[in-house]
């Protein structure tokens, strides 16, 4: 597959989202925001789901489509160029897993490249309209997964409970076993649930590029070098 088209590159966050949401059993999946379409292929690859990427990117949309077609499982995808905010699928049907692996910079310095920006920053999704947005399009047992910056985990908890999404688990990231979590993955549902299922993975040991078994378990599928 090939990014070139997309404004955010195939990345780490990318990489441990989709192999996270690829174990969780799905049959109808909507990708927000899908770039060249990666975290839908990593979906594809174990579910057999079928599932439909939006993006409002047209370059993108049109990179995802090319790499859909040129999967081996080109019947799975449909592919949508337009925002989550005007998006309403035909006869309103609802999905069992929505993921996305939104943009969440709100401040400081943007990028003189706008796609990038755009794909970076929340000032064309917000994590209130994701959570208000994902809660319309979710099934009444249906999961969203989303990635975002582990200082972020309470206000968007905050955010989600606001629009009756409730966190269920979550898998916190951190960079090495020497420096502390960076990102955090978290499953929410309709479903509110007072204890909170986790757990921690590290991608590297305290020596560079030297993975952890975790890490290499977690996405050895989609990594042909591990």
């Amino acid at each position: 597959m090939t990014d070139s088209r997309s404004a955010m590159k195939i990345g780490t966050d990318g990489v441990l989202l989709g192999a996270f949401a690829s174990g969780l059993k799905a049959k109808r999946v909507l990708d927000i925001g899908t770039g060249c379409g990666l975290i839908s292929l990593m979906i594809a690859q174990k579910t057999m789901a079928s599932i439909h990427a939006i993006e409002i990117d047209k370059g993108a949309a049109e990179q995802a489509a090319q790499n859909f077609t040129e999967s081996p499982w080109p019947q799975l995808f449909s592919v949508y160029n337009r925002p989550v905010q005007e998006f309403y699928p035909t006869e309103n049907i609802t999905y069992d897993l929505i993921v996305c692996n939104p943009p969440f910079f709100e401040n400081g310095m943007k990028s003189s490249n706008h796609d990038r920006t755009r794909a970076r920053h929340t000032e064309t999704l917000s994590f209130n309209e994701l959570f208000f947005h994902s809660e319309r399009l979710l099934d009444t047992k249906g999961k969203l997964i989303v990635i975002f910056p582990y200082v972020m985990m309470e206000v968007n908890d905050k955010k989600a409970s606001e629009n009756n999404l409730f966190p269920n688990e979550r898998l916190i990231i951190k960079p090495s076993t020497a420096h502390p979590p960076g990102r955090i993955i978290t499953i929410y549902s309709k479903k509110y649930q007072q204890k909170v299922k986790g757990k921690t993975v590290c991608i590297e040991t305290e020596k560079r590029h030297k993975f952890t078994p975790e890490y290499i378990n977690l996405t050895r599928d989609f990594h042909p070098f591990l």
